[in-house]
């Protein structure tokens, strides 16, 4: 077998196993065993379990972070975007990772994924919030707003509804998106 299929098969089995097990509780034997690998091809490309979850949090947050900098380069500081096609990449880097994150932001999954893909996406909304007029306080309201239904709305998705496939999802932003800024609109003095 091949390095990138037993890498795969390795990844997937154990994402099927944080379903019902916690990562500490997950031994090498366990994923040699459901997976039909041998340990010696499981300690070839990663040393623990551990270490297969930490490796598909990271590869899933660089690409997240990858396209905040097609956003970075593409929009001015201190201003919301629009709605765009990094948008769409995200959503279809999210479905591909839809039962990984599932299943480490789930009961058995790592709190501390949780925080690390927050500070990612916090990072980048601190700098498009700048440009609004709102002074700190409101600019911090104004982005765990924004990071609690961003989170929830993953979630509904992945978790809830995971037949909606990435162009849907997109679609679905661009339409809540419209909404946003019809009744913000509307509300101005």
């Amino acid at each position: 077998m091949d390095k990138a299929s037993a890498k795969t098969l390795i990844r997937t089995t154990v994402i099927e196993l944080m379903e019902t097990t916690d990562i500490p509780d997950i031994t090498v034997t366990a994923v040699c065993k459901r997976s039909n690998l041998s340990r010696t091809t499981f300690y070839r490309y990663y040393p623990s379990v551990d270490a297969v979850v930490k490796e598909m949090g990271d590869d899933l947050l660089a690409s997240i972070r990858r396209t905040q900098e097609v956003d970075r380069r593409t929009t001015s500081l201190g201003a919301m975007r629009k709605t765009g096609a990094s948008d769409l990449i995200r959503a279809q880097i999210l479905f591909e990772y839809g039962p990984f994150i599932r299943v480490v932001t789930g009961v058995h999954g790592d709190p501390s994924f949780a925080y690390k893909a927050v500070a990612v996406i916090r990072e980048r909304l601190q700098e498009e919030v700048r440009g609004l007029g709102l002074n700190e306080r409101d600019q911090e309201v104004f982005i765990e707003f924004m990071l609690a239904g961003l989170f929830r709305c993953i979630n509904y998705w992945l978790a809830e509804h995971p037949e909606i496939t990435p162009e849907e999802a997109y679609e679905c932003q661009l339409a809540v998106t419209r909404a946003l800024a019809e009744t913000f609109g509307a509300l101005k003095p």
